[in-house]
């Protein structure tokens, strides 16, 4: 099975990811960010990806591993191909061989994988995914991205079901106020706790719904701790700009006119 949450960007699709990985315990046997703050670009490689799903079914089923084993002793086997060679290579031939029930669970084993989108040769990736999941019906893979019709087109004609939920859709002011008390409790605002936590109602309103708002505000605050007690009284005493929607549209527009403009 597949299930796919997908929106747009700051809608909290990689804090939702995080979630589930914490959540699910012994069923997670792997998780892969494909993106992340400090914009480490071999979390973009499909290869490394590819790579990764492979080691991480490995991990859970023994015949699987040894088929696996196999294709990479053969001395004709070579890796130094693309990125469609190589998962038909640790991803399709072994599971080909093993069947459907190489792992005998009662609930399906999961991979988490996020920003799909930032993956480089995203819609390949989606096509391989499609194929893994084909063939290893014990296994369940969260994918949270934007909605792309790269990703979609492939994610539509899985033969296996296919549940997914658009987060933009969602009322996140709960899952925020979640976020909020977590870090004031046991994260980065403990320092600040007292200070802070009278005014969680005032962080809801001014983050309308979006997570980036929230992330951004909270590591600002903890990074001025509690020596800049005033400055943090300033943002805590701010409102929400009515218009930030539309203002924020209006940046995404931009950004989309200026890259169509370059590649003329």
């Amino acid at each position: 099975d597949l299930y796919w949450l997908y929106g747009v960007a700051g809608c909290g699709k990689s804090t939702a990811a995080a979630s589930v990985c914490h959540r699910l315990g012994e069923r997670l046997i792997g998780s892969f960010f494909c993106t992340n703050a400090k914009g480490d670009s071999d979390r973009r490689n499909p290869v490394r990806l590819v790579w990764s799903i492979a080691y991480f079914l490995a991990k859970v089923s023994v015949p699987f591993r040894d088929e696996l084993q196999a294709v990479l002793r053969d001395p004709e086997t070579s890796v130094n191909t693309d990125l469609k060679t190589q998962s038909e290579l640790i991803l399709t031939k072994p599971l080909s061989k093993t069947g459907s029930n190489s792992v005998h669970a009662s609930t399906p084993m999961v991979i988490v994988l996020d920003a799909l989108d930032e993956c480089d040769e995203s819609g390949e990736v989606a096509r391989i995914l499609s194929e893994t999941l084909r063939l290893a019906p014990w296994l369940l893979i969260v994918v949270t991205s934007r909605k792309l019709s790269n990703i979609e087109d492939c994610f539509l004609s899985l033969s296996t079901p296919l549940r997914e939920h658009d987060l933009f859709t969602s009322n996140a002011r709960e899952d925020i106020h979640a976020y909020i008390t977590y870090e004031l409790e046991h994260g980065s605002l403990k320092d600040v706790r007292a200070h802070v936590k009278g005014h969680i109602g005032v962080l809801l309103d001014n983050s309308q719904g979006l997570f980036i708002y929230i992330v951004v505000i909270i590591k600002f605050i903890a990074s001025l701790g509690d020596g800049n007690l005033d400055a943090i009284d300033a943002i805590l005493r701010s409102k929400s700009y009515a218009k930030a929607e539309a203002a924020l549209d209006d940046l995404y527009r931009a950004v989309v006119e200026s890259a169509a403009n370059l590649k003329r």
